[in-house]
C-alpha cells in the first residue's frame, strides 16, 4: 500500500479460482484504502459473496472502520451472476473520479464482461473519516494537557 500517494484514477485486477462455494464468504479487491487496521480501515470494495443463498453475488461497498455499507448505485451495485468455482474469473475494479466500477469477466472471454456494476460512494465514509481524525486529535490534546 503506497501511503504517500493518492490516484484520482485506478484500475485493478485479480483473477479468482477455486473457492468453497458452501461457505459464508466474501473476496474480491479493495481500493483507496486509508487507515488500515482493526476496525479502522476506510476504502471501497468489490467483492463477491459466496455461502448465502439468498444474497450471493458481486456488489460494490464503501467500508468504514471495517464496516461495509452499498455505495450508492448510477445503474446497479448488487449483481446477479452466480460464478462457479470451477471456473477461473477475473474481478475488474476501477475507479474514476468519484465514480466507481466493477466488472467480471470469464478468465476465458476479457472482451464480454459477465457483469458490469457501477457506483458513486456515499459521503459518510468521507464524514466519518473526518469525525475519526477530530476525535483522535482531540484526545491527544487533552493527554498534552495532562486530562
Amino acid at each position: 500500500m503506497r501511503t504517500n500517494v493518492t490516484y484520482t484514477d485506478f484500475y485493478i485486477a485479480v483473477d479468482v479460482v477455486g473457492w468453497d462455494d458452501s461457505l459464508d464468504q466474501a473476496f474480491g479487491i479493495l481500493a483507496r484504502v486509508r487507515e488500515p487496521g482493526l476496525g479502522t480501515t476506510d476504502g471501497y470494495a468489490l467483492s463477491y459473496q459466496t455461502g448465502n443463498p439468498g444474497n450471493p453475488g458481486l456488489q460494490i461497498s464503501v467500508i468504514t472502520n471495517e464496516v461495509p455499507s452499498m455505495a450508492q448505485p448510477t445503474n446497479n451495485n448488487i449483481g446477479t451472476v452466480r460464478l462457479s468455482p470451477t471456473n477461473t474469473y477475473r474481478l475488474v475494479f476501477l475507479g474514476r473520479g468519484t465514480n466507481l466500477e466493477g466488472r467480471v469477466y470469464l478468465a476465458s472471454d476479457l472482451s464480454h464482461p459477465l457483469e458490469n456494476l457501477s457506483a458513486i460512494p456515499k459521503l459518510p465514509m468521507v464524514e466519518g473519516h473526518l469525525e475519526r481524525k477530530l476525535d483522535r486529535l482531540l484526545k491527544r490534546l487533552s493527554v498534552l494537557q495532562g486530562n
